[in-house]
């Protein structure tokens, strides 16, 4: 069902994208782009070669990209602490260079069904082991891209976070809290938000703020899921997000707009896109996700 959600629109984006880069590099020849592929002064052997085509279309191992450096004179990768040291940079290789954090979301989804059978008390290990991690590294002088953000065992503990917040939730529902306390919880984390920027002591707000959110975000969803406006824009933030580095590209090397307008007018495009791919071939999809479902 979730590969049913993210894959149509990916591909779609990527073929797009993928003309985009072909007309670049026929117009306007940017070595940054996908006329990488055919940079005489790179040379990508068979291997590297169907590595970066696989990741392109089957989106997995794009983060693993970002722990990696290639000799332009063989094609042979090599792992790298820092991806930045080097050129050029192998996300240069990716039609849709953002996905990588896709790539982490469905290795999570593959784990998914051996997680939720284990035990809070598992799970809550494994999430101290992830933060764990993340100190020793950090320790150790990675603290810094990629490290601190796309690395998967360190992200391991948000994605935990989730399952822990799905419990806590069935957990709070089975016992019939009066819901004025439960009014009480919504306040409370909403206040917390709106004057977040006055309270002191920045971390211990900051830990204070996502281990709230974490509680609070099923009750949050079951408020808002029957409110159309709230779920259409919730269901447009997946192909935005997936669409817009093509848009501000194309727009950058495509049209004559002023770099002042670039912002609001690529925002415009990337929700009447994504207005366009729902329509057309989510709503289809989905269709056939809710089948599946029924049955």
């Amino acid at each position: 069902n979730r590969l049913l959600k993210i894959f149509p629109i990916y591909w779609v984006i990527l073929i797009l994208g993928l003309i985009y880069e072909l007309a670049n590099a026929y117009f306007h020849y940017s070595p940054n782009e996908i006329s990488i592929f055919v940079h005489p002064s790179v040379h990508l052997n068979l291997f590297s070669f169907l590595y970066f085509l696989l990741t392109n279309i089957i989106i997995l191992g794009q983060d693993i990209i970002l722990y990696l450096g290639i000799n332009i004179h063989t094609g042979i990768l090599f792992f790298t602490s820092d991806f930045r040291l080097f050129s050029p940079p192998l996300y240069s290789f990716m039609i849709i260079p953002q996905a990588w954090s896709l790539s982490l979301e469905l290795t999570f989804y593959l784990l998914v069904p051996f997680l939720i059978k284990f035990k809070t008390k598992w799970l809550l290990l494994i999430m101290s082991l992830s933060l764990i991690l993340r100190v020793i590294l950090y320790h150790f002088g990675f603290d810094h891209d990629p490290w601190t953000y796309r690395f998967f065992p360190t992200e391991l503990v948000f994605f935990l976070s989730g399952i822990i917040a799905y419990r806590i939730f069935k957990f709070i529902e089975s016992k019939n809290i009066n819901k004025w306390l439960i009014g009480l919880f919504y306040g409370s984390y909403f206040s917390l938000i709106i004057f977040y920027q006055y309270i002191p002591y920045d971390n211990i707000k900051m830990w204070g703020l996502l281990l709230t959110t974490v509680v609070m975000l099923p009750f949050i969803f079951n408020l808002t899921k029957n409110i159309k406006i709230d779920r259409f824009i919730g269901e447009l933030s997946y192909p935005v997000y997936i669409s817009h580095f093509l848009v501000i590209d194309f727009l950058t090397h495509f049209t004559p707009i002023n770099h002042s307008f670039l912002s609001l007018v690529a925002s415009i495009i990337s929700i009447l896109l994504s207005i366009m791919i729902l329509q057309f071939i989510m709503k289809p999809i989905d269709k056939i996700r809710q089948k599946r479902i029924m049955r």
